[in-house]
């Protein structure tokens, strides 16, 4: 394969399925065939890398034009997903690798919901950039609570995840990795006990009133000093096994 070709969608295809039985054991995980299927999934994660760059930089533009900004430093991050992340999603939801959107991702962490609004309508405006598909978890959370407003996007031919959320929602998802990383568990695929489960759903719920105006009395925050109990007396349950 000479050094600017990229992999063919049936290359990958191959590539991606092969791993994929590697994993779930249908196939063995040693071999020439499997060290090249690794390389190919790392060469094809890498391509993405300028179109991704290209991406931050217009999606940091856009957010100094909306806050009056004169700098762009941290208002946009940028990541290529993991190479061992790609393939638990291929395990997991079992696309076919040349299919995978969130491969390369950049995220806006913004003020409000009006600005994260406006963003994405001058995303939707960008001239080199275009939206393929949208999900607003605003409207539509995720069960566990997750909120944030995401764009699939291509540019230069390859796809983009364009993530959109409020401070509240970024303190939410930090969150939500630090437990994750400290307890062992997976509450992005609500893989954890009821009582954490419900205690971010919660907080996520509230969050939401904060973002949209509606917490006006600490009645609104009745469900989430509920969950906090029962997450305490869960915590302390757990400490005394």
């Amino acid at each position: 394969m000479a050094p600017e070709e990229l992999p063919s969608k049936n290359q990958l295809k191959k590539a991606g399925d092969r791993f994929r039985k590697r994993v779930t054991g249908a196939l063995d995980l040693d071999g020439q065939q499997a060290a090249d299927d690794a390389a190919l999934i790392k060469r094809w994660r890498s391509a993405h890398s300028a179109a991704l760059v290209k991406t931050r930089i217009g999606l940091g533009q856009i957010v100094m034009r909306i806050q009056g900004l004169d700098s762009q430093a941290g208002l946009v991050t940028q990541r290529l997903k993991r190479f061992d992340s790609i393939v638990a999603k291929l395990v997991r939801d079992k696309p076919r690798l040349g299919e995978v959107e969130d491969i390369a991702g950049c995220r806006a962490v913004l003020p409000d919901l009006a600005t994260v609004r406006d963003a994405s309508q001058q995303l939707a405006n960008a001239r080199l950039l275009n939206i393929v598909n949208t999900r607003d978890y605003n409207e539509d959370p995720h069960p566990g609570g997750y909120r944030a407003l995401h764009h699939w996007c291509r540019r230069d031919e390859f796809k983009i995840e364009v993530q959109l959320r409020t401070e509240r929602q970024q303190q939410w998802a930090e969150l939500v990795e630090e437990w994750d990383e400290a307890l062992g568990i997976d509450l992005k695929h609500e893989m954890a006990p009821v009582e954490v489960l419900t205690y971010f759903r919660e907080l996520a719920n509230y969050y939401s009133l904060l973002d949209t105006g509606m917490a006006h009395s600490s009645i609104d925050g009745a469900a989430l000093q509920e969950a906090t109990t029962a997450l305490r007396t869960w915590a302390q349950r757990e400490v005394r096994a």
